[in-house]
């Protein structure tokens, strides 16, 4: 989840970190993919001692501020198409006026391409606790302009209440409720059971939605699924499991599945479930 702009940087307009000559050199080299893999690393480290901050536009003209340094999301901004596959998976089907739900939105990257995707008409729920990179996401939303974004700045668990963010102050993407080895004593944050949040959002309808909250999942979703209407359940879901097995109480992609849901795409560590249109009535 990511250390918030500081200074200067939070209040700068989006332009005022453009990559310099050296640093153009060093995307130039991520996104053609010559370096792959641990070998970015060093590059990596490079353009941390060159920024750390980065104002990079997409191919579709997206607007994006990211550190280097100490954010997964942030150094993924970089890669261009090759760092967006996961969000094209997503939102590529997403209608004009469509609604998407990012859970553990981080700084926003798959946020504001579905913004993009519903257009002005449309509407994106981006749900992120962590103040750090709360702050980095709300930047991103507004160097876009985007009108048709909301930003709940709490966690989703299985009940409402308060809960522990675990941090971690140079993997801010790792940030958890469930306790986190190495990290510090944590901060006390908002939880909201999914179906509560859609419900103060005025969201009836779901088209997409992707949900990355480290380890969390199934807190989130199972309860949700067990009370929800079933004309809420989202059309399609990309979900991170990289918790099945370990973090997780109950395998909730099985779950969906048991549901109706259909896998479309699965990795080691993400999975995609869509479903079929008949029983989403």
């Amino acid at each position: 989840m990511g250390a918030g702009p500081s200074g200067g940087a939070a209040a700068s307009a989006w332009g005022r970190f453009r990559p310099g000559t050296a640093a153009r050199l060093c995307i130039g080299v991520i996104r053609h993919g010559i370096v792959r893999g641990s070998l970015r690393k060093p590059v990596h480290d490079l353009l941390a001692r060159l920024g750390p901050w980065y104002d990079i536009e997409t191919s579709s003209g997206l607007r994006l501020r990211c550190c280097i340094g100490d954010n997964v999301a942030d150094r993924r901004m970089l890669q261009g198409p090759r760092g967006l596959k996961d969000i094209t998976r997503i939102t590529q089907a997403l209608p004009p006026g469509g609604t998407f739900v990012d859970l553990g939105a981080n700084v926003g990257v798959f946020t504001v391409h579905a913004a993009q995707a519903v257009g002005p008409q449309g509407c994106v729920l981006a749900v992120e606790p962590s103040p750090a990179v709360l702050e980095r996401l709300r930047f991103n939303v507004s160097a876009n302009g985007f009108r048709n974004v909301r930003i709940a700045a709490v966690g989703v668990g299985d009940k409402c209440g308060h809960a522990t963010l675990h941090t971690l102050a140079n993997a801010h993407g790792s940030s958890s409720l469930h306790a986190t080895p190495g990290s510090g004593a944590g901060l006390t944050i908002a939880v909201e059971t999914l179906q509560s949040l859609l419900s103060a959002h005025g969201i009836a309808r779901i088209d997409a939605m992707k949900i990355d909250i480290e380890g969390y999942e199934d807190r989130a979703l199972m309860p949700f699924f067990a009370d929800a209407p079933r004309t809420l359940w989202p059309r399609r879901i990309l979900m991170e499991t990289l918790g099945r097995g370990t973090r997780w109480q109950d395998d909730c992609v099985a779950h969906l599945l048991s549901l109706g849901y259909r896998t479309e795409w699965e990795s080691k560590k993400d999975a995609l479930l869509a479903l079929p249109s008949a029983a989403a009535t």
